[in-house]
């Protein structure tokens, strides 16, 4: 069994983030044992529920997993509960059939919908609006509303016009809610605002218990169909009562586990970027490379003066570097680390910031200056979106040919952008020959989901091991 609910939205800024984040911090409050997911490529969202709420999340994507692997990844988070925010509007994904969107994982977990709808300026429309998303598709999944931004004196009625189009009002959250973390704020460092953070998200929580109906979102969830049978055998619990009496089965959490310090350290170790110049990243791919074969050893372009020792392989995530270009520059000593270790042959996989990193420079500021490219910011996204991959050379993560999905947001435009990846959008249109692949390189502005291509992570490590002499 696992107890789950999705939460969605009409439309982008409808205030899915708000609700969902309103109801984790109530139902912790409550003493709840909870895990959290964010539907398609996000990094912030599920940094929020790890950060500041200190809650499991992970990303759950359609478009990089099949409905096997997407409903083992729910059956896996081993928490009495799992509330799953969606993306954009409910329906929205790629192309005219909205592949891969909220809507598509709701149908392939059969997980209940709660529908955030924003009530603020509208009234008898809707009811319009909510009959329009429930008998779009026949299977839409919808089971009730949360009215978003609406007057707590207007919840009888608005309750009224769910019920009438055969859905239950969980109550609404007050328009003062939506005051309390500004839409700029999602973008900034998570950590230097954690405190402030917290706070404003507490007080959330507190409105969710005053003004919506938690036990009907409880129940909701627990109509949800189980997903044991997408579990081995040997991790089915023994029974309903056990799992909600403390969870008969508990598998690791896909944070990275506690190293005991005395223990034999294993002799392939990965360097990982992490600092707040490079923070989104899945923590998925650490849990594939650490079961690839990798030791994880982390360390911060911002402050360490070197590689850490015994390195084998190097993985530049993504992030925002150009926010802190002027303080990356300034940290010479591991720029020359870098570069002296790429240059002797150290395998190396960059994506998004950390292929900017890897540049010439960036903003104007120097860099590592392994790739011969100069990065600056555009002034819109830069093939935003799904794709796919197909490297035209043999690197550390894949074969000639074999194409990898991946995602890409950023504003990054480089003057040499390389001439090793040919790339494709998912809706199936062709993008320029980019990116940079070689023995011991794989660096690209796209980014990967490595659950998706665990062999990449085994080829990987394949190539670190060897390298290293073991």
């Amino acid at each position: 069994m696992c107890a789950r609910v999705l939460i969605a939205g009409p439309w982008s800024g409808s205030g899915k983030t708000t609700v969902t984040l309103a109801l984790l911090a109530a139902l912790k409050a409550r003493g709840l044992d909870l895990a959290a997911a964010k539907c398609g490529p996000d990094y912030v969202d599920p940094q929020f529920h790890r950060e500041v709420l200190g809650i499991q999340s992970r990303n759950l994507d359609p478009y990089f997993l099949d409905q096997e692997a997407l409903c083992a990844a729910l059956a896996r988070a081993g928490s009495h509960l799992t509330l799953i925010e969606g993306v954009m509007g409910y329906y929205d994904g790629v192309g005219p059939a909205g592949l891969y969107s909220t809507y598509q994982l709701a149908v392939q977990t059969q997980t209940p919908v709660i529908l955030v709808v924003p009530a603020r300026g509208i009234y008898q429309s809707l009811q319009a609006l909510i009959s329009g998303y429930k008998n779009f598709q026949a299977d839409s999944q919808i089971r009730a509303v949360i009215f978003n931004q609406a007057s707590p004196h207007l919840a009888r009625q608005l309750a009224e016009f769910a019920t009438s189009q055969g859905l239950e009002s969980l109550g609404v959250l007050p328009y003062a809610a939506e005051n309390l973390i500004q839409p700029g704020r999602l973008g900034l460092e998570i950590q230097a605002d954690k405190a402030v953070l917290t706070d404003q998200i507490q007080r959330l929580g507190q409105l969710a218990e005053k003004y919506l109906d938690l036990d009907k979102v409880l129940g909701l969830a627990d109509q949800a169909p189980s997903l044991d049978a997408y579990l081995p055998p040997a991790q089915w619990p023994q029974d309903d009562q056990a799992r909600r009496e403390g969870g008969a089965y508990k598998l690791p959490s896909l944070e990275r586990p506690a190293q005991d310090p005395a223990s034999a350290r294993p002799t392939c170790i990965l360097a990982v970027a992490r600092d707040q110049a490079f923070d989104k990243l899945y923590p998925e791919n650490i849990q594939v490379l650490e079961g690839a074969g990798f030791q994880i050893e982390n360390f911060s372009p911002l402050d360490s003066i070197a590689l850490p020792e015994g390195a084998a392989a190097l993985y530049l995530p993504g992030g925002c570097p150009e926010n802190f270009a002027a303080d990356l520059a300034a940290n010479e000593s591991l720029r020359a680390s870098i570069y002296q270790a790429l240059k002797a042959g150290l395998p190396c996989w960059a994506e998004q910031g950390g292929t900017a990193y890897l540049c010439q420079d960036l903003c104007g500021q120097p860099m590592v200056a392994y790739l011969k490219s100069r990065v600056e910011l555009a002034d819109r996204l830069q093939n935003f979106g799904y794709g796919k991959l197909v490297a035209l050379k043999a690197n550390p993560l894949c074969p000639v040919g074999e194409p990898l999905k991946c995602h890409e947001f950023h504003y990054y435009r480089a003057d040499a952008p390389g001439q090793d990846l040919k790339r494709q959008k998912a809706s199936g249109s062709l993008l320029p020959v980019a990116g940079w692949a070689g023995d011991r390189l794989l660096a690209s502005f796209a980014q990967l989901y490595l659950p998706a291509y665990p062999e990449a992570a085994r080829r990987f490590y394949q190539v670190a091991r060897a390298g290293s002499g073991d």
